[in-house]
């Protein structure tokens, strides 16, 4: 019943800001709220609390410009064609989601222009078209499956995603027929990737993918996972042992 009348309640928001003029949503004080359709403007989760973490399900056509997240806020989103966080009519980089403050998001096949993790965030991605993902600050990202450039076609032809991770975070991809090329090379342990440049390999449904490694001053490793890993999405992904934090609440 609790989760209901969020739902309610951030569908009443969204109309009383079109309607004024408003175009930002700001979610805090704990609970689950539900967006299912576009948010014409930015959402701030947990800005300037640091009670009870506040969990945001983006669902359907749920979309924002911009999404950011703070002091333990979760996202989860799944949303249908159309949805995601990126800006309508803006076609380069445009749409960021932020966390910070040991922050989680999960993303299920859905776009997100830009992607940054600081302070100790976690982000698990399957499946997305994106632009840019960047860790920061002993922060955590997680791939699974196929990622492709937000915009497709791209821009640019074989133009793929940018990924760089910085000061001690992490990020890692699983799947499976991994190549590295122009200036990448493989650590002693056969996982870790040392240099920058191009990572491909192929998810667990056999897609093939590619992305451009820009700045490796964290970790970055790419695993080989069993295809059985694939049923479990990224709940298999919580289950591995470089997990340091509960994603989902």
């Amino acid at each position: 019943m609790r989760q209901a009348r969020m739902t309610i309640m951030v569908m009443a928001a969204v109309l009383v800001m079109a309607e004024q003029g408003f175009s930002d949503m700001y979610l805090q004080g704990g609970g689950t709220y539900t967006i299912k359709d576009p948010v014409d403007g930015n959402i701030y989760v947990d800005l300037a609390c640091s009670g009870s973490p506040t969990t945001v399900n983006m669902l359907e056509r749920g979309r924002a410009q911009n999404a950011y997240l703070y002091n333990n806020a979760a996202l989860t989103m799944n949303t249908r064609t159309g949805g995601g966080i990126y800006q309508t009519g803006l076609t380069y980089l445009s749409g960021t989601l932020w966390l910070e403050g040991n922050s989680a998001a999960n993303l299920y096949g859905n776009r997100c222009n830009i992607i940054r993790a600081y302070g100790t965030s976690t982000v698990n991605i399957t499946d997305s078209r994106t632009g840019r993902i960047n860790a920061y600050e002993n922060s955590e990202i997680n791939i699974s499956g196929a990622i492709s450039w937000y915009d497709s076609p791209p821009l640019v032809a074989g133009w793929g995603p940018e990924v760089a991770a910085w000061g001690e975070s992490a990020i890692t991809f699983y799947g499976h027929d991994f190549d590295l090329t122009d200036g990448l090379s493989w650590g002693g342990d056969g996982e870790t990737i040392h240099g920058t440049g191009v990572l491909s390999g192929k998810s667990f449904s056999d897609t093939s993918w590619e992305v451009e490694i820009t700045g490796n001053q964290g970790t970055i490793m790419a695993i080989p996972e069993p295809a059985t890993l694939a049923l479990l999405g990224l709940g298999g992904l919580a289950m591995l042992g470089k997990r340091r934090r509960t994603v989902l609440r």
